[in-house]
């Protein structure tokens, strides 16, 4: 089974993808993720066929429905800030595009902050006092 939920990847480079599958048998949960690919050859790669953008990966693979696709190092208006280009933590309340969905048994971050216990942050880092809108909702605006 693979379980990738409340990432943020980004993948940079002249090769690469942003989420890959090496075959399609066996279980898959991926979804609430941020994934974004600058330069590299496809979106994802899905048992070795290319899925150019995230719209493409959603509709071959049926994952990640709910994630997004926003450039972490450029924040797009009403976006929060980071603490640098290398640690992803918040600085300034970000929007939906960061918002995750509560994960059984993953109750704390890297740091052993508390996660939220209705609309987490993606990544490893928790922040607080952080207003976060709805994933779904977002999906819905786009």
């Amino acid at each position: 089974a693979f379980d990738l939920q409340n990432n943020i990847v980004r993948f940079e480079g002249p090769a690469g993808y942003a989420i890959s599958r090496n075959a399609t048998a066996g279980t898959w949960i991926s979804d609430y993720n941020n994934l974004i690919v600058i330069g590299g050859t496809a979106f994802g790669n899905n048992a070795g066929a290319p899925a150019a953008t995230s719209s493409n990966w959603v509709f071959d693979t049926g994952l990640d429905p709910t994630s997004t696709d926003a450039d972490p190092t450029v924040l797009p208006p009403g976006s929060g800030t980071w603490t640098s280009l290398t640690n992803l933590r918040f600085n300034n309340p970000p929007t939906f595009e960061f918002g995750g969905f509560p994960i059984a048994g993953i109750t704390t971050d890297l740091e052993g902050t508390v996660r939220d216990g209705s609309m987490p942050f993606k990544g490893a880092f928790e922040g607080s006092g952080y207003f976060l809108a709805s994933v779904k909702d977002w999906r819905l605006l786009e």
